[in-house]
Order: structure tokens, then C-alpha cells, then sequence
């Protein structure tokens, strides 16, 4: 069964563009269904540093984009992610365990929303916040059935609308 509708979010040098989610750290999850609810929020990506969160706060980010995968080192904690909101600062969990992950297809999405799943929920993460999960890498056009296949097994796994992608344009603009 083909999934129509994930969340998405592309990356850029900058930041991050939150297209129509919640990106507090107060527990408001709703994700908007107009153009109207778009807003733009900067915030940093980072493995395995850890910066201070008042500082990321006193630089004007708003968010974290912090990383699930089966690497501990890379991973947000239950503590990074208090201090994150005690900061002021929302969390976006995104799981990256190999950036060329959604080539394996279907049983591999199933795979890692399941541990994604698990993670976030040990750390925190309402069950309602979307978890994205990446395309690091150029994916071309002949890959696009494998890597939507990839986000249908996880979708099956946490629902369609807590499905968000990570990666570059052509693919997200594929995936929607």
C-alpha cells in the first residue's frame, strides 16, 4: 500500500525550514493544514557535539535537529534532551544510522522506525512528534521507488503522520 502524505523537512547550509509543526519545547505538537501554518524557525544539526543549549538559545536558535540511530555516541539522551527544553529550545529527532539507509527498502524502514520509535520514546518524545529520517546523500531518480518503499515501512511502523523525510530537494519533492 502506497502512503500519500509524510511530513517533510529539506536541509540547507543555514538551517532547517519547520514546515507546519510545532517546533516548542512545551509539548505543542500540532502540525498546521494550510500554507497559513507555515513558519520558519533556525536551528542547528549536530552529532557528536555537544553544545551548550544556553548558548544555542543566546545565538537565536530555536531548535535542535538531534540524531536516533544505533550509534550511542551520535545519539540525543533523555538529560541533552531536558536541557534542550529547560533552554527554550525544541527538538527535532531525525534517525541517521547510514546515510544510505533508504536504498535497503521496505524492511529496512520497518527496522529503523521501530528503533527510532524506541529511542525517542526512552528520551522523552511525545508520542505524537514526528520523527524524520535521512536521505543523506544525492539520491537520483532511479532510487526514488526504493527510498519511497523504505518510507512506507516506516510509516506502517509510526503512523503516516509522524513520517518526516531529511534529505535534499529532489527527493523530498519526489516523496510529496
Amino acid at each position: 500500500m502506497r502512503m500519500q502524505k509524510w511530513l517533510f523537512v529539506a536541509s540547507s547550509l543555514v538551517g532547517f525550514s519547520m514546515l507546519g509543526m510545532g517546533c516548542s519545547g512545551n509539548g505543542g505538537e500540532g502540525v498546521g493544514s494550510s500554507s497559513a501554518d507555515i513558519t520558519t524557525s533556525y536551528g542547528v544539526d549536530y552529532s557528536f557535539a555537544r553544545p551548550s543549549p544556553s548558548s544555542l538559545r543566546a545565538q537565536g536558535y530555536k531548535f535542535a535537529a538531534r540524531y536516533l540511530s544505533y550509534v550511542p555516541a551520535k545519539n540525543l539522551s533523555h538529560a541533552e534532551a531536558d536541557a534542550l527544553i529547560s533552554a527554550g529550545l525544541g527538538i527535532v529527532d531525525n534517525w541517521e544510522q547510514d546515510a544510505t539507509d533508504a536504498l535497503s527498502g521496505y524492511n529496512q524502514g520497518v527496522s529503523d522506525a521501530r528503533a527510532a520509535d524506541a529511542q525517542a520514546a526512552a528520551d522523552g518524545a511525545p508520542r505524537s512528534r514526528p520523527i524524520y529520517f535521512s536521505i543523506d546523500f544525492d539520491a537520483q531518480s532511479n532510487q526514488a521507488a526504493t527510498i519511497a518503499a523504505y518510507f512506507d515501512g516506516v510509516a506502517s511502523i509510526i503512523g503516516v503522520g509522524r513520517t518526516g523525510a531529511y534529505g535534499g530537494f529532489y527527493i523530498i519533492n519526489h516523496l510529496f
